[in-house]
């Protein structure tokens, strides 16, 4: 099963690396040389009009058909923070989630189909049937699973893995954020609001007042926004927050918006960002993947 997963991840991902070519460094050529990008994706994905009774006609972005094996969102930033990796001789990828995480299985998979060996650091969160899912496709993958039971526990193992990961490869591990939500995992958004923009324009049709976005560490949301005043277009985010307050808020946001608004030449990322995204941290559970009513 390992050995399979694995195989078909590098075919597809050799079919699809043939273009190279995406809207934020046609726009911006100089970040392809600062920052390079292994391609996973098939980009642009489907936009596709929802209608459906009693609600209002709205579009959906088929991030999900990115790739044949395991898309998503979190391919989008992927492709920027495993450019990174390999540019520095990375050998492994330390990356961190709760223990369903999508983003810990996503960067596994794909940092194997490019030779990079990912450690995850896992947090409890409540049973529900994609957590055994996710935990037994990431094992079979080869990640080597670390189960924390806090945040104290997981900080501790990863000084003292990284340590011997250091002595053993003679390199440090690439650490990769929650979520991906770097100013470099960004990018991958900065680019899809772009890609959408250019989406609207070839079908002719106006660009949504709306982009509705779930945020669990904020770089979806951020890159979008700053993707949209790169376009000049007007269009607003509305961040729909699914993590607790300490990993995702308006303030934490701002801080992520100034250092990618810096690396894409925007004046004031946070206080773009701060008029631009609407915040909606009210629809959260009482934990982690707990659902609501509202969600449901």
């Amino acid at each position: 099963m390992k050995k399979t997963a694995i195989v078909r991840l590098r075919d597809d991902e050799n079919m699809m690396a043939e273009s190279t070519s995406i809207p934020l460094f046609e726009r911006m050529p100089h970040l392809a040389e600062r920052y390079p990008r292994n391609a996973i994706g098939q980009w642009p994905t489907p936009l596709l009009p929802v209608a459906r009774a009693g609600m209002p006609a709205f579009d959906l972005k088929r991030d999900d058909d990115c790739h044949p094996v395991y898309g998503g969102n979190k391919v989008r930033k992927l492709e920027f923070l495993l450019g990174q990796a390999l540019r520095d001789g990375r050998k492994r990828l330390f990356a961190v989630g709760y223990a369903g995480s999508n983003f810990t299985l996503a960067t596994t998979l794909h940092g194997a189909a490019a030779g990079l060996h990912t450690t995850a650091f896992l947090l409890p969160q409540e049973p529900e049937p994609y957590v055994e899912r996710n935990l037994l496709w990431g094992a079979a993958a080869g990640a080597d699973l670390q189960l924390c039971d806090n945040e104290l526990a997981l900080a501790l193992r990863v000084i003292r893995l990284g340590l011997r990961a250091r002595w053993r490869d003679g390199v440090w591990p690439q650490w990769v954020p929650a979520g991906g939500s770097s100013e470099v995992g960004a990018l991958g958004f900065v680019n899809a609001a772009l890609e959408l923009v250019d989406q609207y324009a070839r079908q002719r049709r106006p660009l949504p007042q709306r982009v509705y976005v779930a945020v669990g560490s904020m770089g979806s949301a951020v890159g979008l926004a700053i993707g949209f005043a790169l376009a000049q277009v007007p269009s607003r985010v509305v961040a729909v927050s699914v993590t607790p307050e300490r990993y995702a808020s308006a303030t934490a946001m701002g801080r992520l918006a100034l250092k990618l608004g810096r690396l894409c030449g925007v004046k004031d990322g946070a206080d773009l960002v701060r008029r631009s995204v609407e915040w909606r941290p009210e629809f959260r559970g009482a934990a982690y993947g707990v659902p609501t009513p509202e969600s449901a």
